[in-house]
């Protein structure tokens, strides 16, 4: 199918976007009648809240809209599995897609080699918007992060702006951490630990980019260590990227990430904004530079101190670029957060994950399994 495809594109003259998406029909049948997968019959552009046709299938743990039965851990894999996709020998070159987009409502897992050849027969593609989940078996995700080196290090030159989201579900990790079935030795951990030289191929390529944005799939701090004092950014005016323990190491830790942070973005010229952030259930907290308003904000549901140090760190990129002096600006909040998704709603960093997949996380984490 997909030869097929880009053998039809080859004629094609106006600019596209190309999404894909890969799914198994019986995959919303069962266990996962409240999560999204793009299948015929779902509207894709408006998530419907499941309190307006309350879901009822006694057999997979569902009565009148409420979850009864989780399901065992065989079930909360299969959605999940590796693709099958394939090609038939050499694809042709496509030059009319200039957007790529794979959104988190396609559980199966690409292998990096894949999304490389893919990206590779592109010449003129400009943007990469991939949402990818991580990986429910141990020994998958480790060969996945190692492969997806690669990937990162052979995006095409042409693209320049690359939005990356990595989705989990903590309800999902919650069962695996029970310990139940025959493979539980090799059940994702509960904490997703990224892998540093992730970390630094992106940063590596991010040296020519103009937009950069990784949610949960690398870590801030890995990014910034990689960085070395010779590379220049000329071009990058976006960078945002997460940080697991930004409210919970010790504040010293968290304020070195800062001044690591505000050190590397004097050597970019056009950077706009620069946000460190996290979110997970009952925990959204944020850090962002603005070059317009020559100002740092620390938002979210517990506050921080902002030490000297970093202040002055910041403020020596304020007066170079924006010339005028340091804001500082604080806001906690108390907003309900069961997810990730609210996280991204409240701290307002719509730009990290589509419009739809952001509907999709916010009410599929709604059900607890436990």
């Amino acid at each position: 199918a997909i030869n097929r495809l880009f053998c039809i594109l080859t004629t094609w003259r106006e600019p596209l976007t190309l999404e894909l998406n890969v799914y198994c029909p019986s995959d919303s049948q069962h266990w996962f009648k409240n999560s999204y997968f793009g299948a015929p019959g779902e509207d894709k552009f408006e998530c419907q809240d499941p309190g307006d046709n309350p879901i009822h299938d006694p057999r997979h743990g569902w009565v009148q809209g409420r979850v009864t039965e989780a399901p065992p851990d065989d079930a909360l894999r299969r959605p999940f599995g590796s693709s099958e996709l394939r090609f038939q020998g050499s694809l042709p070159s496509v030059n009319a897609v200039t957007k790529f987009v794979l959104r988190r409502q396609c559980r199966q897992q690409l292998n990096p080699d894949v999304l490389q050849d893919l990206w590779l027969k592109l010449p003129n593609l400009q943007e990469i918007h991939y949402e990818l989940w991580q990986s429910h078996l141990s020994i998958e995700q480790e060969m996945s992060d190692t492969g997806f080196v690669k990937t990162i290090q052979h995006i095409p030159a042409s693209v320049t702006k690359v939005t990356i989201f990595e989705d989990f579900n903590e309800s999902f990790l919650e069962l695996y951490a029970l310990g139940r079935g025959i493979l539980a030795e090799i059940n994702p951990g509960r904490v997703r630990l990224p892998f540093r030289k992730l970390g630094g191929a992106f940063a590596l390529r991010s040296q020519s980019l103009e937009h950069l944005s990784v949610a949960f799939l690398i870590d801030a701090r890995h990014f910034f260590d990689a960085c070395q004092p010779s590379w220049r950014w000329p071009r990058l005016k976006t960078l945002t990227l997460t940080h697991r323990a930004i409210s919970k190491a010790n504040v010293h830790q968290t304020n070195k990430l800062f001044q690591t942070a505000a050190q590397v973005a004097l050597s970019m010229p056009e950077l706009q904004t620069l946000t460190i952030w996290h979110g997970e259930r009952r925990e959204a907290c944020g850090f962002t530079y603005r070059r317009e308003h020559g100002s740092i904000c620390w938002q979210g549901t517990v506050d921080l101190r902002l030490e000297s140090k970093t202040l002055e760190a910041w403020e020596k990129l304020a007066v170079t670029y924006a010339g005028r002096v340091l804001t500082v600006n604080s806001n906690v909040f108390m907003e309900d957060i069961t997810s990730h998704g609210d996280a991204i709603h409240h701290l307002g960093l719509h730009h990290v994950v589509d419009r739809v997949s952001l509907q999709q996380i916010r009410i599929e984490n709604r059900v607890s399994w436990l």
